[in-house]
């Protein structure tokens, strides 16, 4: 989409459903908790009500990737229906979870770029949505400060946004406690609120303040957390910005900010440290780096030399529940649980629909796909509706950006032109 065609859709806006419920998803995946007794959030609910009302204005591309998609993991679902044994009618309601949650984010993809890219009020829906996303992070900050001064009274209004309910008893942060901000584990959580991050501050690079104070924020909740991934995502991401963001119009003053930012964040973080170095997931976590814990991981991929596992997995996977050498196989690995869990087909859908990175755009934009991509590819991430609601919308509102390096960095671009008043991109 160029930026003509962009503006050029702009127009006054109508009451819509659509919107309406993109809006009510997009809180419901913030912010909501999970109703009493299910299993998914309001959110996933109402996606599914999307295509009925509103399927004739979906996106092409969007709408054959997630028609394939959602086609492929009901046949699997079918197929774990239809041919696993008897003993695994106990793994029914996760593998109904897991298929819903990626058909949820198939359709809330599709939703935000349908609703937000043609034909609609984008310029307010995508400011709610960039201002709902720094309400996040501001959210978890402070869920982060009860968690440090008193990690029970954290994992007491924690079990408000948990799916049993249930408290968990912890004394102080010399035990193996870790944030998870409203999500069940603190690997995805860290690595969504990186991807958050990165999000934003990559669509407003000129707010140096308010950019630095979302880093500081959001550091609170990330080191909290204890998650190694997301803290290098983080890093990662913070080099980038400071590298590559245009901070100032001024040489001088672009570089003593860069120097700032880059010098900042390791005292930040030694502080932090000093805090959780007694915590006994920060001493297992610095055992597991001195001992090499990669060979645990790697030796996931052994399953891919299993021809006889391998074949069936090229046209369609088994669920959720994957069996191998007699007992039930966890990956950890994003990769290797789509492709025995859903097929290679769908595995490769996946991919194009929820890492769509173009070329024609800066990659900076992107940048918020590497701390997801590291998620999913060390912890799988998409179990949890949280994770993969979050990672959807954030495909989605990618996807709608215009292409070009140029078209809205200059500060002097077209004042007239509503997209340049609500993303800036660094040159």
């Amino acid at each position: 989409m160029s930026v003509s065609d962009f503006e050029n859709s702009i127009h006054a806006g109508r009451f819509s459903v659509s919107e309406v419920l993109f809006k009510f998803i997009l809180l419901d995946v913030l912010f909501f908790p999970y109703p009493p007794g299910l299993p998914v959030t309001f959110g996933v609910l109402a996606a599914m009500i999307w295509p009925i009302l509103s399927l004739k204005h979906a996106n092409a591309r969007y709408l054959a990737l997630s028609t394939a998609l959602i086609i492929l993991v009901i046949l699997t679902f079918l197929r774990f229906l239809a041919f696993s044994p008897a003993s695994s009618s106990i793994f029914l309601v996760p593998n109904t979870v897991n298929a819903g949650i990626l058909c949820f984010m198939a359709i809330l993809t599709m939703m935000t770029v349908s609703t937000l890219g043609k034909g609609r009020v984008n310029v307010v829906n995508y400011d709610f949505t960039l201002s709902a996303l720094k309400w996040y992070i501001i959210f978890k900050s402070i869920l982060a400060a009860v968690f440090l001064l008193s990690p029970p009274s954290y994992f007491r209004v924690r079990s408000f946004w948990t799916l049993s309910g249930n408290t968990i008893e912890v004394g102080d942060l010399s035990i193996i406690t870790r944030f998870t901000g409203t999500l069940s584990d603190p690997n995805n959580f860290a690595c969504i609120m990186v991807a958050v991050v990165a999000f934003v501050i990559f669509r407003q690079p000129y707010k140096m303040m308010q950019n630095v104070g979302i880093l500081l924020l959001s550091s609170i909740s990330i080191v909290a957390s204890m998650s190694v991934t997301a803290i290098c995502a983080f890093l990662i991401i913070v080099a980038i910005y400071a590298t590559f963001a245009r901070l100032s119009a001024r040489r001088g003053t672009r570089l003593l900010l860069r120097f700032a930012l880059v010098s900042v964040i390791p005292i930040i973080f030694f502080a932090a440290f000093q805090v959780f170095k007694d915590n006994l997931v920060v001493q297992l976590a610095l055992q597991r780096v001195t001992e090499s814990s990669t060979d645990s991981r790697l030796a996931k991929f052994a399953i891919l030399a299993d021809f006889d596992k391998l074949l069936p997995a090229l046209f369609i996977g088994e669920g959720a529940t994957i069996i191998w050498n007699g007992g039930i196989f966890q990956p950890h690995i994003g990769h290797i649980y789509l492709i025995f869990g859903y097929g290679v087909p769908a595995y490769i859908l996946f991919l194009l629909a929820f890492f769509p990175v173009s070329l024609r755009k800066p990659l900076v934009n992107a940048a918020f796909l590497l701390p997801i991509f590291l998620g999913f590819s060390l912890n799988v991430g998409i179990y949890e509706p949280r994770f993969g609601g979050i990672w959807a919308l954030l495909v989605g509102l990618y996807f709608i950006e215009p292409h070009g390096r140029n078209l809205v960095t200059r500060q002097d671009h077209d004042a007239r032109s509503p997209y340049a008043r609500i993303v800036k991109w660094p040159v």
